[in-house]
């Protein structure tokens, strides 16, 4: 190739080549800027510069600045195939990073390790920490969580929050029940359902008995005794008190009327009139009047009213 040292400057509006513009220095070697043909006239402008400057090289840097990606939209389908471009900090080099690499170095490096069932949690200095969870709460490493035995205390539940639905049968027994309770009785199901070990002495007074309630189906056979009526209380058997019942002694005697009326017919073996003194007896078909003979202790018949 000729030398071209030795030719002049050439100044001039325009410069028409067919494909090369060649910049030989003063070696072998040259330098080529080629143009390729295309479907019409293509402009290369060279903005003004304010001093001089290098066109790019593989050592060249382009700063962020020139960089325009304000026009591209948004990837939100990223690929394991796709590929990042990052800077080599120990080489002047750039690094093409795929997806799949980006994920592979976050997921060792990027994240605080921990042992199963551990949740992330950041500490009083701001950094992740692998910790366990305690406290009310237990996690599984499903992430599935569970309340802890006798974490729920009566002022985390809200009034009225407890249905009966929510109560297992059986679950509520006496002791559950407050001794203040004042439990009203028209709470209670109470057919058929008190018996005689639930009621205490003396605990059904009279004002307790409804008029008639008591008829003789409800009192059990040989059930009322002596003692289970008041008007016998103080009786003595065999004698006549006032305002009692009438209670025969052992041989079926019975003492101590002041009057005695029938209205009807009062039949008698005999009758002992006055002090004891006299009596009158049926004797088969006589009438016997008969007095105390007090020398012999025996009676004495005064009087016989034939009855033949």
């Amino acid at each position: 190739m000729t030398t071209l040292s030795t030719f002049g400057e050439l100044t001039t509006k325009a410069l028409k080549c067919e494909t090369d513009v060649t910049f030989q220095t003063a070696n072998a070697n040259s330098t080529i800027l080629r143009a390729t043909d295309s479907s019409g006239d293509q402009i290369i402008t060279i903005p003004a510069q304010s001093g001089n400057s290098n066109l790019l090289t593989s050592e060249s840097s382009v700063a962020a600045a020139k960089v325009d990606i304000n026009g591209a939209s948004a990837e939100t389908s990223l690929q394991d195939a796709d590929t990042f471009l990052f800077y080599d900090n120990s080489s002047t080099s750039n690094k093409k990073v795929t997806g799949a690499n980006l994920k592979t170095y976050v997921g060792a490096s990027g994240q605080t390790s921990g042992t199963s069932g551990q949740i992330i949690v950041f500490n009083g200095s701001n950094a992740q920490a692998a910790v366990d969870m305690s406290g009310d709460v237990a996690i599984d490493n499903a992430g599935a969580t569970t309340i802890q035995s006798g974490a729920v205390e009566t002022s985390m539940v809200s009034d009225d929050a407890i249905t009966a639905a929510k109560l297992a049968d059986n679950a509520v027994v006496n002791a559950s029940v407050d001794a203040s309770a004042a439990i009203a009785y028209s709470k209670l199901a109470l057919s058929n359902s008190i018996v005689a070990g639930d009621l205490t002495t003396d605990c059904v007074t009279t004002a307790k008995i409804q008029n008639n309630a008591v008829n003789a189906a409800k009192i059990g056979a040989n059930q009322v005794t002596n003692v289970k009526i008041a008007s016998l209380a103080g009786v003595s058997a065999g004698t006549v008190s006032a305002t009692k019942l009438m209670l025969p002694d052992a041989n079926k005697d019975l003492s101590g009327f002041r009057n005695l009326t029938s209205t009807g017919d009062a039949q008698s073996a005999s009758v002992l009139i006055g002090t004891s003194e006299w009596k009158i007896v049926n004797s088969g078909t006589d009438l016997l009047f008969q007095k105390w003979n007090s020398g012999t202790s025996a009676w004495v018949t005064k009087s016989t009213i034939s009855g033949a």
